[in-house]
């Protein structure tokens, strides 16, 4: 080996200089989206130079104000619009906001409330005019109106429909009565066992602020805290100038802010909530006056009920028995124009179509002068009506009530008016026939059709080739054994006979057993047992899922002759067109359902109603903000006289405008989760309440997973707080749609949102057969009690195994006639695991025949 030279020497590894970071630990798109565009100012490059960022792009400091300048002057349009439209026109005061009083604990006296609100209201009033139902403080809805400032000073008016649920049990009728609240105030006491610096709320607290919160309330609904005090020492004669603001405790007004920010701190409007007196009325109506309308606030937060139309009914006029016409009246509320051409929900009732729209203009205390100024063609009652409809027109602009002056001639010569002891009436728009939707929700069933090239079975047709088959199959069994021809039919006819025998002999034993149930009186806790039988069954269900015994006296092969097998369940295709049920051919699909959507936003709805209103179908629409009778037809007698009924038990009645095709029936899904405090178990396909959107309706719902797969297996429980898809048949709903489940107790099961309207989803059952290993050989082994026979055995053998331990393997032979099978995997196999083989079906929603009504 040669010496090294005098110039040579080893390389150093303590002086090596590693290549610097030039991101400085971040990715390289984030420091791309940071810069936006903008040039390192220690860079050597003199010139100024910008990377294309389109997003962000650098457009100079005066475009940048004058884009800042323009978004100004459309916000500040909009808002106008907003409130001419709410606050503007010749009504004082502006739409009423709808304020709903709940009882937050047992023993809040709402009515009280009520009373002492409206009672301000009255004080306040210089005529008697300016507070409606001034003669009954007990009325369903009372409608009021409450100056705000002071006397030296400009008051302003504000209308208010004040709505008082009494009822803490009636939850359904809090749930919507609130969906529509502009204000929501939440009356708690103190408790009357402990101090009075403890406020008693109890579970039924905690439940009204989980549904509030379901149906927007804190983002889109203001809420407010009202502690119901003792009566204040000064009396209620006393004039507003006396009477001194009542102030809260600073321990009860902490330790109800605390419950509220813990109920609704969540939301965007949390940090707004306030806790008031319930005695000092002049304070809560002046934040109830600053406080945002609905329209007003983000519409991601309210869109659901902007988009369609609603009225609260506050009175039900005269009923037309022989043309099925029934009136009702209230403030038309919504961001976008009622559409005769569509029809409504009535909460509770069903659809129906909307015949005429009407007008109400509350009649002045002095006598309406002839008009001296009108038509030949129109009599003076005609004018004068249009002149009451050019007051409750919204005028937006002084150029848009210049035009309606000029116009005068036209409206006079089209208008229809009728009286009634409070309101004059005038008729603002009449529903075209011809042009108006369908209300049959499903179609005709023909048993000729077909879909997708796929005949329709009925069900008794179904019922006609089960039976076929089984006696086919006895025939076979007695084939074997020998027998000739007259002797297979002898046994077939002696086996029918048997069969009525014993089917006769079973309902004589079932009414035997009714009877005795009648006549003997056995106190049994039935609802105690079926819930420790569904929590064993949960259980079960939660250790061994989809886990199944195969019956020793019936073949596996008859027994899942609807199941099949797959190689791999997210990878195989499963057709979906194929043996689809006959309600198939009855329900609607939306294909495209993204662009659905998109085309139901409310902002895609308000322009398609700007470009329709130099259409055909202008004079179907209705602007909302007013207060107006609508004429629904097709009511029935029956109908009537429950909704009479309701309307005088003080509960809430709400007709909901519908968007297009929300009337046919498709397939429903929901993502839903279960409720923390629910600890019944929720088990598929048993009855519960479902209330989705504006609808709420009785279902037994089909559980599943949530996954980005084409096929989803279902569940026959909701374990903890995952988060399932609930599928039933319903009436199609664009989201944004809360969705809350019910038990039969009107307890909050699951709460969640609509996922998808979609009739092709494909929902599998799962059945997983297990057998334990008996002789173990490396990859080898010897599988027992999975099947019961050797033709079993040979039916399945093209189904791939798996075990518990994440092994594969296949079915090689059967050993003897007992079942035995010798498997092969694709590792060494312990004797401990478990052999499982999988298979499935194709499930469909429950149905409900009260949906498939042809109408």
């Amino acid at each position: 080996m040669a010496e090294p030279g005098p110039n040579f020497h080893h390389r150093s590894n303590f002086d090596a200089k590693r290549k610097a970071h030039k991101l400085n630990g971040k990715s390289k798109p984030s420091s791309l989206t940071k810069a936006a565009g903008r040039v390192d100012p220690k860079s050597s490059s003199t010139e100024r130079q910008f990377r294309y960022c389109p997003p962000l792009q650098d457009i100079g400091k005066a475009q940048r104000k004058a884009i800042a300048k323009e978004r100004r002057k459309i916000h500040r349009e909009k808002s106008i619009q907003t409130k001419l439209k709410y606050y503007g026109g010749k009504m004082q005061g502006g739409t009423p906001k709808i304020v709903v009083l709940v009882a937050l604990s047992p023993n809040a006296d709402t009515r009280s409330v009520k009373r002492r609100l409206v009672q301000y209201c009255r004080h306040d009033a210089d005529d008697d005019k300016d507070c409606k139902d001034n003669d009954d403080d007990d009325a369903v809805v009372m409608e009021c109106q409450a100056s705000i400032g002071n006397k030296q000073q400009q008051q302003q008016k504000s209308n208010y429909i004040v709505y008082e649920c009494g009822d803490r049990n009636d939850v359904y009728g809090t749930l919507d009565i609130c969906k529509i609240a502009d204000i929501i105030l939440l009356v708690a006491c103190a408790s009357s066992t402990e101090a009075s610096v403890s406020l008693a709320f109890d579970e039924r607290s905690k439940e009204f602020c989980a549904l509030l919160k379901t149906v927007g309330a804190g983002q889109g609904t203001t809420i407010y805290g009202l502690y119901q005090s003792p009566s204040p020492s000064q009396s209620q004669s006393q004039s507003k100038k006396k009477q001194k603001p009542k102030k809260l405790e600073p321990a009860i007004k902490t330790r109800f802010l605390n419950f509220l920010h813990h109920e609704f701190g969540a939301s965007n409007h949390g940090k707004s909530m306030r806790v008031f007196d319930s005695h000092d009325a002049q304070q809560l109506f002046r934040f109830m006056h600053d406080s945002k309308h609905y329209k007003d606030a983000n519409t991601l937060h309210c869109e659901w009920k902007q988009k369609r139309p609603h009225m609260l009914i506050q009175n039900v006029r005269d009923y037309d028995a022989d043309n099925a016409v029934l009136q009702v009246d209230g403030y038309l509320r919504g961001s976008v124009k009622l559409n005769l051409n569509r029809p409504v929900h009535l909460q509770g009732f069903g659809h129906f179509l909307v015949q005429q729209v009407d007008g109400l203009v509350v009649k002045h205390n002095k006598p309406a002068q002839a008009a001296t100024a009108t038509t030949a063609a129109a009599p003076p009652s005609a004018a004068a009506a249009a002149e009451a409809a050019i007051d409750i027109m919204d005028i937006e602009s002084e150029e848009e009530e210049q035009d309606a002056d000029d116009d005068i001639d036209v409206v006079t010569a089209t208008m229809s008016t009728s009286m009634d002891s409070e309101h004059d009436c005038i008729m603002l728009a009449r529903a075209n026939v011809a042009h108006q939707d369908s209300l049959q929700s499903v179609a005709s069933l023909d048993g000729l059709a077909s879909q997708f090239d796929q005949t329709i079975i009925t069900e008794s047709e179904l019922k006609e080739i089960e039976q076929e088959r089984q006696t086919q199959r006895h025939r076979e069994q007695l084939q074997r054994q020998g027998l000739s021809d007259y002797d297979l039919e002898w046994n077939l006819m002696q086996r029918n006979d048997d069969d009525d025998d014993d089917d006769a002999d079973a309902d004589n034993q079932e009414q035997e057993e009714e009877e005795e149930d009648v006549d003997v009186d056995v106190d049994v806790d039935v609802d105690v047992d079926d819930c420790k039988r569904q929590r064993e069954q949960e259980q079960e269900e939660f250790e061994f899922r989809d886990e199944v015994d195969t019956p020793g006296n019936i073949r596996a092969k008859d027994r899942f002759a609807h199941y099949r097998g797959l190689k791999q369940f997210y990878k195989s295709k499963w057709d979906k067109f194929e043996l689809l049920p006959a309600e198939y051919a009855q329900i609607a699909n939306v294909k495209d359902w993204k662009q659905a959507v998109k085309l139901n936003k409310l902002a895609n709805l308000m322009k398609e109603q700007e470009q329709q209103q130099n259409g055909d179908d202008a004079d179907a629409l209705v602007e909302c903000g007013r207060k107006v009778r609508l004429y629904l037809k097709g009511v029935s007698s029956d109908v009537y006289q429950r909704l009479s009924s309701r309307f005088a038990a003080k509960q809430p009645l709400i007709v909901w405008s519908l968007l297009q095709h929300e009337n046919k029936v498709s397939v429903c899904h929901y993502l839903m989760q279960r409720v923390r405090d629910y600890e019944q178990p929720i088990e598929s396909l048993c009855t519960y309440t479902l209330d989705a959107g504006v609808r709420r309706f009785q279902c037994k719902p089909v559980f599943s997973d949530n996954s980005n797969a084409d096929k989803h297996l279902i569940r026959s429980f909701v374990h903890g707080s995952e988060f399932v898809v609930v599928s039933v048949y319903g009436y199609i709903t664009y989201p944004p749609a809360n969705a809350i489940l019910f038990d039969s107790d009107h307890n909050v099961c699951c709460v969640g949102n609509l996922l998808k309207v979609d009739a092709h989803r494909l929902l599998m059952k799962r059945q997983v057969l297990t057998g334990s290993a008996i002789r173990v050989q490396r990859k080898r082994a010897v599988v027992r009690d999975m099947f019961w026979s050797a033709e079993d055995v040979k039916y399945f053998q093209p189904i791939d195994l798996w075990t518990k331990r994440g092994l594969k393997g296949k079915i090689e032979e059967s050993v003897g006639d007992k079942g035995l099978m010798k498997c092969f995997f694709n590792g060494h196999i312990q004797q401990s695991d478990t052999v499982c083989l999988s298979l499935y079906k194709r499930v469909f929603p429950n149905k409900d025949e009260s949906l498939f009504v042809e109408s």
